[in-house]
């Protein structure tokens, strides 16, 4: 049986066309992050010869990423058995918009070394690392899965460049939507540079 407000809110349409059209401001706002990471110069002088340069952007989105709605931007994106090499961009309905680079694999390895010694600079760019050792498929900052970089004991920080994978992300409040794309492009534009050695 319905409850009282599902039966409300069977008969309400303006709320679902008012979720639709937000779902379509989220998809036009990932676009232009897409378009911004395109003009960011660590991101058009890397190598035209590297795998993630031939591959295009990817959005997706759906209706049950732990029961809420999300849409998310994979671009760049390289994801293989061997070889992650993903700027992530995720709209979560009710939580935030996250900017992260995951990288694994043959990434992870040749770009480990460059993490390292940047630690500083993407401190700075306000990342926060992942801290989950097995699944890095969660994607919401929060307590027990992100911590600042800032926060994380030198020790902690050679660990988890050991590890497969590293996810570093930043999180930008939903307040902030007119802030998305630039804060957004600002933190890829940090983490490119220091991949890209910069």
């Amino acid at each position: 049986m319905l409850t009282p407000e599902e039966r409300a809110l069977v008969f309400n349409t303006d709320w679902l066309r008012m979720k639709h059209g937000i779902m379509d401001k989220v998809m036009h706002l990932l676009g232009q992050v897409q378009d911004a990471i395109t003009i960011l110069p660590a991101w058009q002088q890397w190598p035209e010869a590297a795998p993630v340069r031939s591959l295009g952007a990817k959005i997706s989105k759906g209706e049950r990423y732990k029961d809420l709605p999300y849409v998310i931007l994979d671009y760049p994106r390289l994801f293989s058995r061997e070889d992650i090499f993903a700027l992530r961009t995720m709209f979560w309905w009710g939580h935030d918009f996250t900017a992260t680079l995951h990288l694994a694999g043959h990434s992870l390895a040749r770009y480990r070394a460059r993490l390292e010694s940047a630690r500083p600079a993407l401190e700075a760019a306000g990342a926060q690392l992942y801290i989950l050792e097995e699944d890095p498929w969660h994607h919401e900052i929060g307590a027990g899965i992100y911590q600042p970089l800032s926060a994380v004991a030198q020790t902690g920080w050679e660990q988890a460049l050991d590890k497969d994978f590293v996810k570093l992300a930043r999180s930008f409040d939903l307040g902030e939507w007119e802030q998305v794309v630039t804060g957004a492009a600002g933190f890829y534009g940090e983490v490119l540079a220091v991949l890209k050695g910069a």
